[in-house]
């Protein structure tokens, strides 16, 4: 099976932020990203805004970073090189 939210994990990798730090900054448990990135929970709608502006994402990618169910449908992953233009 796919891993959830490939696009995200691939920005935080290229951004050298692990699900710690992510959490720390956050201000919630390692267990609360881990069981959202994993896609055993949903994200908040603030989390989400939070990511992306510690990313420094634009907001219109955000269906692309945090897809329904956390899988993209094919075609709509960019390369990681293309994904991770920060």
């Amino acid at each position: 099976m796919a891993k959830t939210y490939r696009v995200l994990r691939g920005y935080l990798t290229a951004a050298g932020i692990e699900q710690t730090y992510l959490a720390e900054q956050m201000g919630v448990s390692l267990s609360y990203v881990s069981s959202r990135i994993t896609g055993k929970s949903p994200w908040d709608l603030d989390d989400m805004y939070f990511i992306l502006d510690l990313l420094s994402i634009p907001y219109e990618k955000m269906h692309i970073v945090f897809p329904k169910n956390g899988r993209a449908p094919l075609g709509v992953i960019p390369k990681l090189g293309e994904a991770v233009s920060l």
